[in-house]
């Protein structure tokens, strides 16, 4: 598995609920309105979202609120921030403080996600989140490690008016953060530090959407397949990198 977001990962719920990052070609393509449309309906966007599992591997917090007034009522009920299952549902699906869908270019306010698909969702996750490989089958996982990616929604103001922001950890992939990608248990486990590759390699974009089309993920591929062992292989740790300034 490489950077496979098996826990979900935050990134989801800021694509899911404001359509950040979903854009194409600055909206010339695909505007992020249209595409935040179209998660809404999507069950697989939704498998994306954090799971139950995800906040047992994870500390931090996935949403914020900010002491201004429109978070006074989420703030009420939930506390200044979210790092648990139950109200990360509730708060997605507009319940224990109900809300309204925000007009489609409203990209500021959050959307009502469908109860329906979350719960599905939940279903989805509750039988892989815990599958167990079998033993005879020989499991290899890899993170992507070093790239600004989403951690947390934070809801604030911009200007005084009801805006949100994402907030980064480096210790992931640009989409995928480590722990969603390594929570199987693996024969082996590897890191790819992809802000040394960025900074050594004239290639100095990669990232999830392009983990397998780079060599150093391709010859740790090929040995997987040949049934060998993995030789020494440039950027790619069994050791997780540890967390510079």
């Amino acid at each position: 598995m490489v950077g496979s977001p098996q826990l979900g990962t935050p990134q989801a719920i800021a694509a899911i609920l404001h359509g950040d990052g979903e854009g194409l070609l600055g909206g010339f393509i695909v505007h992020p309105a249209h595409a935040r449309t179209l998660s809404q309906n999507m069950p697989s966007a939704y498998s994306l979202l954090p799971s139950p599992a995800y906040f047992n591997a994870v500390t931090d917090s996935v949403i914020t609120f900010a002491d201004v007034g429109f978070t006074q009522d989420w703030r009420a009920l939930w506390g200044t921030f979210i790092n648990t299952y139950s109200p990360f549902f509730e708060f997605m699906t507009g319940q224990g403080v109900a809300r309204t869908n925000p007009p489609d270019s409203f990209l500021n306010i959050p959307e009502v996600v469908r109860t329906d698909l979350m719960a599905a969702a939940d279903d989805f996750h509750a039988t892989y989140d815990t599958y167990e490989i079998p033993a005879h089958i020989r499991v290899v996982q890899v993170a992507g490690w070093g790239r600004p990616t989403v951690k947390a929604v934070e809801y604030g103001t911009n200007h005084l008016l009801q805006s949100y922001d994402v907030a980064f950890t480096s210790e992931g992939d640009g989409t995928v953060v480590y722990p969603s990608a390594i929570s199987s248990a693996a024969d082996k486990t590897y890191f790819f530090s992809l802000d040394e590759y960025n900074n050594a390699e004239e290639d100095n974009d990669a990232q999830h959407r392009n983990l397998l089309n780079k060599q150093e993920t391709q010859n740790l591929i090929h040995s997987v397949v040949l049934g060998e062992s993995a030789p020494a292989i440039t950027y790619l740790s069994e050791t997780k990198p540890e967390l510079s300034d």
